[in-house]
């Protein structure tokens, strides 16, 4: 699921897995989302992690990349067992990530909201 924002020329490309007890599985899918986070230490100035725990108390890692990357923000969230939700921002224009900046802060924000108020369906 993408989440748009046209007027800024940005998305959120949100990707659920159902993770149904395997903890192989999640362990692949957290591997995964840090191999794409690291594959931009070529261009980045730095990629800076935060850990997060939400209202509800789901824990979640937020990345913070800066530098002229096609990703600013990205972040993954579980419960362990059952449900895995990674996000990454993308903008669909080359302009310096400098001036994109209000923009980043802006959908960031967004998205810390969604995980803060983010509930599973099946009640975690």
């Amino acid at each position: 699921m993408n989440i748009k924002y046209p007027t800024l020329g940005a998305e959120v490309q949100l990707t659920y897995k159902n993770l149904a007890g395997d903890q192989k599985m999640r362990n692949e899918y957290i591997e995964d989302s840090r191999k794409l986070i690291n594959k931009h230490n070529v261009k980045a100035y730095g990629i800076e992690e935060t850990k997060i725990t939400t209202a509800s108390g789901l824990q979640a890692f937020v990345f913070s990349l800066t530098g002229q990357v096609p990703t600013q923000f990205q972040f993954y969230t579980t419960d362990s067992t059952r449900h895995f939700l990674r996000g990454a921002l993308y903008f669909q224009t080359a302009t310096e990530n400098d001036s994109l900046a209000p923009a980043i802060k802006y959908i960031s924000q967004d998205m810390i909201h969604l995980l803060n108020t983010l509930k599973w369906k099946n009640g975690n």
